[in-house]
């Protein structure tokens, strides 16, 4: 907790200090390492040792990110830069699941698919953010004021009227009354 409570006094003043007031090249760059780290977790948490097979989709999602992030300003064809990268992550995976096929530690099917699924959806979701902080500075605020009242509605109902677990071999703390609790509180 309190490693969490030190992260977060240091963090979120340096995230909101990037997102609004540093250049546009400094937040596609914060997003896109974001956009790796997050696509690392995901594959190291579904595949457990598969994912080493999978080492470069983390450098596709932050391309694919800063791609998507800083369009035509940066990249004089950003549609092309992303379509590459699809590209490139899907032979990259096919490529993989070929060359271990019937090997001891070959990729798995659900595997490949975290894989390419965190490489894109992850890097488009960082990517937004790049985008919303083009529109206003206020409204790049908007996913993570969603965030933080999610989470804490979904504490609080957990915390007074939580008795039933959501999905104990998950997270085995959730209860349906904090599921409940968070989608009330981020309305």
């Amino acid at each position: 907790m309190k490693q969490r409570l030190i992260v977060a006094a240091l963090g979120i003043p340096a995230l909101l200090l990037i997102l609004l007031a540093a250049p546009a090249w400094a937040t596609a760059a914060m997003c896109a390492l974001l956009s790796a780290v997050g696509c690392y977790e995901l594959m190291h948490a579904v595949g457990r040792d598969e994912w080493k097979l999978l080492c470069l989709m983390p450098l596709f999602a932050a391309w694919m990110c800063t791609s998507i992030g800083l369009g035509e300003e940066w990249t004089p064809e950003p549609g092309l830069y992303m379509a590459a990268a699809c590209f490139v992550a899907v032979v990259y995976t096919f490529a993989m699941a070929v060359v271990t096929h019937g090997r001891e530690r070959s990729l798995s099917f659900r595997t490949a698919m975290a894989g390419l699924f965190a490489m894109s959806a992850i890097a488009a979701g960082f990517a937004c953010l790049v985008i919303l902080r083009d529109i206003s500075p206020a409204v790049v605020l908007t996913p993570f004021i969603g965030a933080f009242m999610s989470d804490t509605g979904a504490f609080f109902a957990g915390r007074a009227f939580g008795k039933r677990k959501l999905c104990p071999a998950v997270s085995p703390n959730k209860t349906v009354a904090g599921g409940i609790g968070g989608f009330v509180g981020s309305i």
